[in-house]
């Protein structure tokens, strides 16, 4: 992300998905659903986890790290091989 209307749409946009969970009928399509919002909002150097780009010129965009957070966790639930699905 490059200036900070990006970040403030990337929030809100954030905010959004977060609060359309509750309302998605499975795990799995809500992250199909917004996997190229986590791309654009993550940091990904080669060997290490991705981590949130929620930080922009010292303002801190909270909806940014817990969709962040909110989402590895759902790709967790996808990838486990005791859930019954």
């Amino acid at each position: 992300m490059k200036d900070i209307l990006e970040y403030i749409i990337s929030d809100s946009r954030c905010e959004s998905a977060i609060q359309e969970y509750s309302f998605s009928e499975s795990t799995e399509e809500w992250v199909y659903k917004n996997i190229e919002l986590f791309n654009t909002i993550s940091i990904r150097v080669d060997g290490l986890p991705s981590i949130a780009s929620c930080n922009y010129q010292g303002r801190h965009f909270e909806n940014i790290k817990e969709f962040h957070s909110f989402f590895r966790k759902a790709m967790e639930v996808i990838d486990d091989p005791f859930d019954e699905k």
